[in-house]
């Protein structure tokens, strides 16, 4: 976001002291493409410590967890 907001605004100084509104889209279509370069590869410094994710649980596995907020409504009202 830094890159397109510094070039947006690098994109106005050179559109407005030029006074061409082709310098000014391009100076942001340049910024655009350097952020998509930073941005889209899969760079390994990003990858060098991935994140753990927990497996995938089936439905009745995570029933059998956490049962339903109706299950201990009734369970409180028994207890009383």
């Amino acid at each position: 976001m830094v890159i397109l907001v510094v070039s947006g605004i690098i994109g106005f100084g050179v559109g407005f002291f030029t006074q061409r509104l082709s310098h000014t889209v391009f100076s942001i279509f340049a910024g655009f493409v350097i952020s998509c370069l930073v941005v889209l590869p899969p760079w390994g410094f990003f990858r060098q410590n991935p994140i753990k994710w927990q497996p995938v649980q089936k439905e009745q596995e995570q029933e059998a967890q956490a049962p339903s907020t109706s299950q201990n409504k009734k369970e409180k009202k028994k207890n009383k």
